[in-house]
């Protein structure tokens, strides 16, 4: 999955059956049933990435990314 330098939106992402897919496996995947997902839906992978960093370790958010690219 081309993530555009970072600039690719969640809703983008999203819209991959293969990213929902590997979302839904991950232990993240409750994520997808939250309510405040359409309000993210245009936000940029790279400023999704920043705020995880405060909640996710450095290994899961590189685990997650490579997994994307690879789609």
């Amino acid at each position: 999955m081309d993530l555009k330098g970072g600039q690719v939106t969640l809703g983008e992402i999203l819209q991959n059956p293969q990213a929902r897919a590997m979302i839904r496996r991950s232990r993240y995947g409750f994520l997808l049933e939250s309510p405040l997902l359409g309000r993210f839906s245009s936000l940029p992978l790279q400023a999704a990435l920043d705020r995880a960093g405060g909640f996710l370790p450095p290994q899961v958010i590189r685990r997650a990314v490579e997994q994307l690219r690879r789609l």
